[in-house]
């Protein structure tokens, strides 16, 4: 063997022959671990195999033990026994762990159960999810083994002790409610050796949203009473995201009777999804202005792998989506929105239709305080503006200037009160003109950015230029041009978000 798709090979090879219950094959001892049954398989039979694979594998044997070495010898007591008995001082037991991401928490694990008092070896399978630990009945226990993985931070399941189901122990456990962690009942322990599900029944997996936790207490609280709830298998529970994940068989329990039952229990839940049915996640998007920009969303989020269908309301600042939560999830969706640009956020089924006012309550503050600064300047500005119109009537341009060659009166006003409105007034358009040019696209707020910041740039650079040539007279400028647009379109998304939040 040279390397793991060596190893991945034999073992998959192998798993096929009849009477084989388990395959651990260790490319570092150059060793194979095999479980099988006597009566259906042989030593020679699974030498022989592996040979046919191109691999080289010597028999050794002796009178208490059979053993294969693929090619090197083993310390003896590394070894599972071929025939499938345990010597009276040594047991076996498989455990189902859950959440290993790396190599790094298989060699956690390997390395915690090695300091244990009474644990002779242990295998971890980062492909297979399971840990093999041979060890002594008299210093330890399988449930104290189990214990311990689950400290790490895994999800633990006793699959079988000794080549046996872990039924009886796991029942005890079960109406002791003691509290452990490790849930395994009878009707629990569906996952044979090889790492396959028995066909006695189906698991499928829901989505529970549950209320009221506030503590770690609570979390093991709900997950001791599942444990006792014949058909559920498992329950992963997240308490910040107040999110619980049950496996269960829905030949013997439902969903929602899991929901029922853990709200009895105290605890508000409600079902979310169930198996791998379509989620609904309900986003509140704030910074559209067009329909150009629904557009916009609907395609980046169509384009996502997993998502069914997308549909966004510009009147509302909503969109609805329908989307595989096995290939995506809600926080990918929220990215790519916001990536466009504009502010992405779930909602969830509490505030969705009672807390309207809420959501919008931080954009009507928004522009109303984008309001009233352009106000404050822009109607001074257009008094002004007004005003020296009047007098050109009866005073020419040469008698209108100057304050400064090349700076008139009116000029030097409406640049003063027209400074502020276009960087404080119009602070919310750059920002969000900047976030979609930033991503190759276009909104409203560019269009409204661009116009008047060419309006402002011009007139500021053609009275510095008669300014520096000494002009009798002051150039036409359109320093009006900005506070009054901004003006009215700030007041125009101050009443478009009152609307909206039906105040």
């Amino acid at each position: 063997m040279t390397c793991q798709s060596c190893v991945r090979s034999i073992e998959g090879s192998v798993r096929e022959l009849p009477g084989i219950q388990h395959v651990k094959v260790e490319l570092s001892e150059h060793a194979g671990y095999f479980r099988y049954d006597p009566s259906v398989c042989s030593v020679e039979a699974i030498r022989s195999h592996i040979e046919d694979m191109g691999f080289d594998v010597p028999v050794d044997s002796n009178d208490d033990e059979t053993r294969i070495l693929l090619p090197r010898e083993i310390p003896t007591d590394l070894l599972i026994d071929m025939t499938g008995s345990s010597p009276p001082s040594e047991s076996t037991v498989l455990i189902s762990v859950t959440g290993m991401t790396c190599q790094s928490c298989v060699n956690t694990i390997e390395g915690s159960l090695k300091e244990m008092p009474g644990v002779i070896h242990s295998t971890v399978s980062l492909s297979d999810n399971t840990a093999l630990v041979k060890f002594a009945p008299k210093s330890i226990t399988p449930k104290q083994i189990a214990d311990a993985i689950y400290a790490l931070g895994f999800d633990v399941n006793i699959i079988s002790v000794d080549n046996e189901r872990y039924t009886e122990l796991s029942q005890n456990k079960s109406e002791e409610g003691s509290g452990d962690r490790v849930k395994s009942s009878p009707s629990k322990s569906r996952t044979q050796q090889n790492g396959t599900i028995s066909p006695h029944g189906e698991i499928s997996r829901c989505t529970l949203e549950v209320r009221g936790m506030t503590c770690a207490s609570c979390v093991a609280a709900i997950e001791k009473h599942c444990a006792k709830i014949s058909g559920v298998h498992s329950i992963v529970i997240a308490l910040l995201a107040a999110k619980a994940e049950v496996r269960y068989e829905p030949s013997k329990i439902s969903a929602l009777a899991i929901a029922d039952s853990i709200t009895e229990l105290g605890f508000p839940s409600e079902l979310i999804s169930d198996s791998g049915a379509p989620r609904d996640l309900n986003l509140l998007i704030k910074g559209m202005t067009c329909a150009s920009c629904v557009n916009k969303i609907e395609k980046a989020v169509l384009k996502l792998n997993g998502v069914v269908s997308c549909s966004v309301a510009l009147t509302t600042s909503k969109g609805k989506i329908k989307y595989d939560p096995e290939i995506i999830g809600a926080r990918k969706i929220c990215d790519t929105v916001n990536e466009l640009g504009f502010e992405a956020t779930a909602l969830s089924s509490q505030t969705r239709g009672t807390s309207n006012y809420l959501e919008h309550k931080e954009e009507i503050r928004k522009w109303r305080g984008a309001f009233l600064i352009s106000l404050i300047f822009g109607g001074p500005c257009m008094a002004v503006m007004a005003y020296f119109m009047a007098m050109m009537g009866h005073h020419t341009a040469e008698d209108m200037c100057c304050v400064l060659p090349g700076l008139s009166l009116e000029n030097l006003l409406l640049g003063l009160l027209a400074t502020p409105v276009q960087f404080f007034g119009g602070w919310h358009f750059y920002k969000q003109a900047y976030k979609a040019l930033s991503h190759g696209t276009s909104n409203m707020d560019v269009l409204i950015s661009m116009t008047t910041t060419i309006s402002y740039a011009y007139s500021l650079a053609v009275v510095i230029a008669a300014m520096v040539l000494q002009r009798n007279t002051s150039p036409l400028t359109f320093f009006d041009t900005p506070p009054m647009l901004l003006v009215f379109v700030s007041l125009g998304r101050w009443l478009e978000h009152i609307a909206k939040s039906d105040w």
